[in-house]
């Protein structure tokens, strides 16, 4: 007995020396680890100190965080291949989301095995809501500055209400309520999803709810700069699945998941309907509109990459439909993911052409994963991650 608590005061000053850890949990320890700022950020559960899966909630709200203001939520539970159950947690304080704070329990025959991700109970914010939330918006769209915003555009919303069968979907933003972390510091704030359409921009956009500031913005276009030798614009004669519509055929499939979509955009900025067609099965256009082909075949090759090789249906785990938009603006030296679709543009004309290639294809639907899982923030450390997982699996496919 006397070793036992020996071996655990012994435990409590090393992870003390090493890191920020309470005591409660010292005790449950057998490896940790921390971040920069010296923040528990990982832990393995010691074997004679065994938590049951059925009793992890409490476990973390209680010994993790340890603090009555501060509680864990589950968010998502996913199984793998060998016998693992992931399930991963948002974290709230006085009721209202930490912002991009996350934890995830790792746990096997019914115990928890580890945990990572925000191990440390967050401080109080420094400031309180003192501006509306229309006021705050003000001062975002101030920030964004933008000549045209997509909730402008009521065409566009009408046709993301039909393909997503969602008749109340809208662009226009709504402030969240949130707890935004910057600088050591937490703060009560805004946070808005601004969608511009010209020029092209789509962010959270964090808004200090007390003084009005702009704390900070998370990108949600994720982009992709093609080198020219390796933007090829055919991928030579692939097996495609289309539908019948009357007497012609379209891009668009329902075998996959919830659907393959591909529209043509006519070198604009508006999303629509307009699909490519064809008199016949087989899809001989040239030119331009060849692309289409391409970026339908790379959503489909994409989609059985994932679901073959890990048993993953669509970038939700649940069949997302995948929309891919073709004709981007003129001219547009780009392909981009938006949160919610993949957009090309067709190049110059002269050094860059269509970005329909394959592995951009794979790059950006990747980036719609990413987003439904690790959920990386598009900056900074998490950004070249979110990039490099893009190129990876672009690569792969």
């Amino acid at each position: 007995m006397k070793k036992n608590i020996f071996a655990v005061l012994v435990c409590i000053a090393i992870q003390s020396m090493n890191g920020q850890i309470n005591s409660k949990l010292a005790v449950y320890s057998n490896d940790a680890s921390y971040d920069k700022q010296n923040r528990l950020n990982f832990i393995s559960i010691a074997e004679n100190k065994p938590v049951k899966e059925t009793e992890m909630l409490e476990f973390i709200n209680s010994i993790v965080l340890g603090n009555s203001t501060t509680k864990a939520t589950v968010l998502k539970v996913e199984k793998d291949e060998v016998g693992f159950t992931h399930t991963k947690y948002t974290v709230s304080q006085n009721g209202l989301p930490l912002q991009n704070k996350i934890i995830i329990a790792h746990c096997k025959d019914g115990l928890l095995k580890s945990l990572n991700g925000d191990l440390y109970t967050p401080s109080n914010p420094v400031n309180k809501f003192a501006i509306s939330e229309a006021r705050a918006l003000k001062f975002a769209l101030k920030k964004v500055n933008a000549k045209k915003y997509k909730w402008q555009n009521k065409a566009e919303e009408a046709h993301m209400r039909e393909v997503l069968n969602d008749p109340s979907f809208s662009y226009a933003p709504v402030g969240a309520k949130v707890i935004y972390e910057k600088d050591g510091k937490t703060f009560n704030a805004f946070r808005f999803n601004i969608y511009a359409e010209m020029p092209l921009y789509r962010a959270n956009v964090y808004v200090d709810a007390a003084s009005g500031k702009i704390l900070g913005e998370e990108s949600l276009i994720c982009n992709v700069n093609v080198p020219g030798t390796a933007a090829t614009k055919y991928s030579g004669t692939q097996t495609i699945t289309c539908d019948q519509n009357g007497s012609v055929y379209r891009l668009k499939e329902t075998g996959r998941g919830q659907g393959i979509e591909t529209y043509n955009m006519n070198y604009t900025s508006t999303y629509s309907s307009t699909n490519f067609t064809n008199s016949s099965t087989n899809w001989t256009t040239t030119g331009a509109d060849q692309g289409a082909t391409d970026a339908h075949w790379g959503a489909e090759k994409t989609y059985d990459y994932f679901f073959l090789n890990h048993s993953r249906s669509s970038i939700d785990g649940n069949g997302f439909k995948l929309l891919s938009y073709i004709h981007y603006q003129t001219n547009y030296v780009n392909a981009f993911w938006d949160g919610q679709r993949m957009t090309y543009g067709d190049g110059n004309g002269s050094s860059f052409r269509i970005f329909t290639a394959l592995d951009v294809c794979g790059h950006e639907i990747t980036h719609g994963l990413t987003g439904n899982s690790a959920g990386l923030i598009y900056a900074n450390e998490s950004g070249a991650l979110n990039e490099a997982f893009s190129d990876i699996f672009g690569t792969s496919i």
